[in-house]
C-alpha cells in the first residue's frame, strides 16, 4: 500500500474503472489502482470527482488536503472505528497525573534514543564530523527523562536534547551548498528547515491515520496534552519516527545530490487558492509553530519539482522493511508505526509502560 501525492496545481482526481487517475486539460498525469492505494495527499488548488469521492470514502482511504507549502487544511475519513470503550480508557488515563508522566517518559525516552543511535549510523566513516558532544549528551537523556517530576521538566529536556541532535545533524551534511545548525520552524528560513518541516507535516498525518485505525482519539495526547485541533497524540507517537524516517530522508537527498538549492524558492509556490487564509488558520501542529526569525533572513519553499523529489524518496522509507523488535516480523516503516499505535491502544487498556519503536 502507498499513498497518493498529488501536487500538480489545477488537476482534478477520477475513479476510472478500478484506478485513480489524475488529469489536468484532459491530460493523464498519473494513475494507479485504487487497491494499492491507503492515502490521498493532495497539495492546493486539486479537485475531486465525485465518483472518486465515493471510491475513495468507500474503501476507507483517507484524503488529506494541504496547502502548496504543505500546511494543514484538513482530512476526508471514513467512519469513526467503533471502538468506544478504548477511547474511553483513553480519557480516564489522560486525567491522571501519574498515568500521562509515565506515557511521556516513554515517549521522550524513545525519541532521544533514535536520535542518539541514528547520530552514530550517519557518522560512520565520517571522523571528521565532530558529534560527540551530541552524543555524550543524548547517552545522558533517558536517565534524566525517568527522573523527571513532571511533563514540563520532560519537554525541557526533550528540547535540550534536541538541540544538540539538531547541531550533529548539521555537521554530518556533506553537500557544502547546503548548512544547518538549529531547528527553525514556521517559517523555516533555510532549505533544511524547510524539508523538516514539511517532511514532519507528511509524517503526522500518516500516524493520525494510524492512530484513528485503531480506536484511539488522535487529538488526545500526553506529552503534548490537549489544544484546539492540534491531532496530540499523533504528534506524541511520531517523536521516535522523526530521526529514523523523515531525518533521514533529508540527509540522503541533500548528501546525495538528489535536491539542489534549485529545488527551493524564496516566495510561495503560485497557482494555489486560499493560501493567506490557510496561512491565518491555527491548525499547524508544534513542529510548525512560529519561531524567531533573525534579521534579513527570508523564508524558504520547496518548487514543485523538489516537492516531487522529496515524496518520492519519503514514500520509499515509508515502504523500507525493518525487523519490528517487539513482534520480530520484517515490515515497513507504515506497518511498524500502525504497530506502534496498537501498543499504545495495549498499554492504555492493561495499564502498563508504552514499549517505543528503537532502531539501533
Amino acid at each position: 500500500m502507498s499513498t497518493l501525492y498529488v501536487i500538480e496545481q489545477g488537476a482534478q482526481l477520477h475513479k476510472e474503472s478500478r484506478r485513480l487517475c489524475v488529469r489536468k486539460d484532459g491530460k493523464l498525469i498519473q494513475e494507479i489502482p485504487l487497491f494499492k492505494v491507503d492515502q490521498v495527499v493532495l497539495f492546493g488548488n486539486i479537485s475531486l470527482t465525485t465518483p472518486a469521492l465515493k471510491a475513495l470514502l468507500a474503501s476507507n482511504i483517507d484524503v488529506v488536503f494541504l496547502n502548496q507549502d504543505g500546511r494543514y487544511r484538513g482530512r476526508l475519513v471514513g467512519e469513526t472505528p467503533p471502538h468506544v470503550a478504548l477511547r474511553m480508557t483513553q480519557y480516564q488515563r489522560a486525567a491522571q497525573p501519574a498515568d500521562v508522566l509515565r506515557l511521556a517518559r516513554s515517549i521522550v525516552a524513545g525519541k532521544i534514543e533514535n536520535m542518539y543511535h541514528s547520530l552514530q549510523r550517519w557518522a560512520r566513516g565520517r571522523p571528521e564530523a565532530d558529534i560527540s558532544r551530541a552524543l555524550e549528551r543524548l547517552r545522558a537523556g533517558p536517565p534524566a527523562v525517568w527522573n523527571a517530576p513532571d511533563v514540563p521538566s520532560l519537554l525541557g529536556i526533550e528540547g535540550s536534547a534536541s538541540g544538540q541532535y539538531m547541531y550533529a545533524l548539521g555537521q554530518l551534511l556533506t553537500n557544502p551548498d547546503f548548512s544547518f545548525c538549529r531547528r527553525v520552524r514556521r517559517p523555516p528560513t533555510d532549505p533544511v528547515n524547510a524539508l523538516l518541516s514539511f517532511g514532519y507535516v507528511i509524517l503526522t498525518r500518516r500516524m493520525e491515520s494510524a492512530v484513528q485505525s485503531v480506536g484511539l482519539d488522535p487529538y488526545l495526547g500526553f506529552l503534548h496534552g490537549v489544544a484546539y485541533n492540534r491531532p496530540s497524540l499523533a504528534l506524541d507517537l511520531i517523536e521516535e519516527f522523526r530521526p529514523i524516517i523523515v531525518d533521514s530522508v533529508v540527509l540522503r537527498c541533500i548528501n546525495n545530490r538528489l535536491l539542489t538549492l534549485a529545488h527551493f524558492q524564496d516566495h510561495p509556490p503560485a497557482g494555489g487558492e486560499d493560501d493567506e487564509e490557510d496561512a491565518a488558520r491555527p491548525t499547524s501542529p508544534p513542529e510548525t509553530v512560529p519561531a524567531p526569525q533573525s534579521a534579513g533572513q527570508q523564508p524558504i519553499w520547496l518548487t514543485a519539482e523538489g516537492k516531487a523529489v522529496f515524496l518520492r524518496e519519503l514514500e520509499r522509507r515509508f515502504q523500507e522493511e525493518v525487523q519490528h523488535p517487539l513482534t520480530g516480523e520484517r515490515t515497513s516503516y507504515l506497518r511498524v508505526m500502525e504497530l506502534q499505535a496498537r501498543e499504545m491502544a495495549r498499554c492504555l487498556r492493561e495499564g502498563d509502560d508504552y514499549r517505543p519503536f528503537v532502531r539501533r
